[in-house]
């Protein structure tokens, strides 16, 4: 049974990596975005594999990204989102379910930094909702998320190719779902350059899953899904440290849990801008 699984493609779309990289910011030093961002999937939900679509899936979200330099090579970075998921019910209306998400919060450790950089990540993601019933579910009502609580570990790895204002960037973040027995490893690519004010950037996201179970207990979190994206931003530079980001992704439907596309357009401020 397929129980909104296209869903999950957008938990999976993690802002707490969209800017990490491997470089840590100084105390005192902060890196705001808040945006909006829309999705459309490509998939249909359905009760069994071989029965006729029910209902399509998209989502609208407004998102707050934030990063904190606390001193000591320490970093406080987060993300918080509100939702608004659809289901397109063929034929029979729409169900929506709105509000806030997940919230995820992250230490960044950073004991190498210059032009190659080395970052270490650890944190949770923490559920702001409770999981509908399947009875709300089967009727076509989107959940909100996955559910339950993640424990987040990982690493980050930059490169910058001075003095070209270039770089690349590898992360990579296990995700172990606490209340289900299902994890997932995010690696994340990104090859970007700055050509002041304008800059853009290449993405490449793949994650595999592991002891996914789709036949869990009513209420128990959702399993990690799997993922593969490819994507692209442009960045401006307005004056005083404020900004613009836009970016796109495509979920393709192949491996991917949740295919469709995603675009967002956000605002963004940082107290360092060099």
């Amino acid at each position: 049974m397929r129980r909104l699984a296209v869903i999950l493609v957008i938990i999976l779309i993690n802002p707490a990596l969209a800017k990490a990289g491997g470089w840590g910011r100084d105390a005192g030093d902060v890196y705001l975005r808040a945006g909006a961002a829309w999705f459309e999937g490509t998939a249909a939900f359905q009760l069994l594999d071989d029965a006729a679509p029910l209902a399509e899936f998209s989502s609208t979200s407004a998102e707050l990204y934030w990063e904190v330099g606390v001193g000591r090579q320490l970093e406080l970075d987060g993300s918080l989102r509100w939702v608004d998921n659809r289901n397109d019910l063929l034929g029979a209306g729409t169900h929506r379910s709105r509000g806030l998400e997940d919230l995820e919060a992250l230490v960044k450790w950073t004991p190498v930094s210059g032009s190659r950089a080395l970052s270490l990540l650890g944190g949770a993601r923490l559920s702001l909702y409770e999981r509908l019933p399947v009875e709300r579910t089967l009727v076509g009502e989107p959940q909100r998320g996955p559910g339950g609580t993640d424990v987040l570990i990982g690493a980050s790895h930059g490169h910058s190719f001075h003095p070209t204002a270039a770089w690349f960037n590898l992360d990579v973040l296990h995700r172990l779902r606490v209340s289900g027995v299902s994890s997932g490893v995010l690696i994340r690519a990104e090859l970007g350059a700055m050509l002041a004010p304008v800059g853009g950037a290449l993405v490449f996201e793949v994650q595999p899953a592991f002891g996914r179970d789709i036949d869990q207990a009513e209420g128990d979190p959702s399993p990690v899904p799997k993922v593969l994206g490819l994507g692209a931003k442009l960045f401006l530079d307005i004056a005083a440290g404020f900004g613009l980001t836009a970016d796109g992704m495509w979920l393709p439907d192949v491996i991917n849990d949740g295919p469709g596309h995603r675009i967002a357009l956000s605002a963004t401020y940082q107290s360092d801008p060099e």
